[in-house]
């Protein structure tokens, strides 16, 4: 092994420790912004007043206080809670919050729970529009529950969900001279497929691919997709003989926003990575590189 080729595997682990903790560094600072956001939240959204601060979950409330009625399925969520009981009867409670929603804040849920041991109780969801750096999401979910005596009690939620940045090692490898591109329905032959070996092509589809966003971790129950709809698959090797380095798949119908649901998969070797969003950008973009039309969706107009 010659040293300028030492030197390089040397330079290229050491590149990769430095994208791994840089990637750890974003996430635990996005872990402590949600915390501290979660904190400031739950103050935003005041009892009534008289209310008084409860440390646990106040007798006769059938067990409704004791978690927020609907949590994000998600494991970046960040919690903060608060309790109060307050002499007003639900209606008075109800109205109040009503009426305190704060401007540029909207009201996204709204329910009861229902059950034979279920007191009379509301919820509401509001969303707050902002989201500061590092963050996906803010809500504030609010829970009262008809205790005895014309006494009402209040859960107050602060959920925020903070942005998992896409891990350091999901990249395509070095060394990738070829981007073979079919769309095939599953199952099917390809009925339309390209070779890309232009380093200059080559290197634009590699560099799309390496900044898309990952979908967020949360737990999202998808539809059922119809069967038939083709997939567009590209293969990045080193070379026309060479092993798949990577591996990428989107549905050619696939329009923007992308979600959890339908997002371009991306391995490398035989290791999945967090799926990517803006796949259908991506689709369009690479049908105007390659002079193709791999999406058979329309492209949204330029802005």
């Amino acid at each position: 092994m010659t040293h300028a080729i030492l030197a390089a595997l040397i330079a290229g682990c050491v590149a990769t420790a430095d994208a791994h903790a840089a990637a750890a560094s974003t996430r635990g600072a996005n872990r402590t912004a949600a915390i501290k956001a979660a904190t400031a939240l739950v103050t935003r959204v005041p009892p009534p007043a008289g209310a008084r601060r409860e440390r646990t979950e106040p007798a006769g409330d059938g067990g409704l206080l004791a978690a927020p009625p609907d949590a994000p399925a998600s494991r970046a969520l960040i919690d903060r809670h608060v309790l109060y009981v307050i002499d007003e009867p639900l209606s008075d409670v109800q109205h109040y919050y009503d009426g305190r929603r704060p401007a540029r804040v909207r009201q996204v849920a709204s329910g009861s729970a229902s059950g034979p041991r279920a007191p009379a109780n509301l919820n509401m969801t509001w969303a707050w529009a902002t989201k500061p750096a590092g963050l996906v999401s803010r809500q504030t979910v609010i829970e009262m529950v008809a205790l005895a005596g014309g006494v009402t009690g209040i859960r107050v939620d602060a959920q925020v969900i903070y942005r998992v940045p896409r891990p350091a090692g999901e990249q395509v490898p070095a060394g990738v001279t070829q981007v073979d591109i079919t769309r095939a329905a599953p199952g099917r032959t390809p009925d339309l497929s390209r070779t890309v070996t232009s380093p200059a092509q080559v290197h634009a589809i590699v560099a799309m691919i390496d900044r898309l966003p990952i979908v967020q971790p949360n737990d999202i129950a998808c539809p059922v997709q119809l069967a038939g709809i083709p997939v567009v698959t590209f293969s990045f090797r080193a070379g026309p003989d060479g092993p798949s380095l990577a591996s990428a798949a989107e549905q050619a119908d696939v329009t923007e926003p992308t979600g959890a649901c339908d997002a371009l998969t991306f391995a490398t070797g035989s290791r999945a990575w967090p799926s990517l969003l803006h796949g259908a950008t991506f689709l369009h973009r690479v049908d105007r590189l390659v002079h193709a039309r791999f999406a058979t969706a329309a492209p949204l107009p330029a802005r």
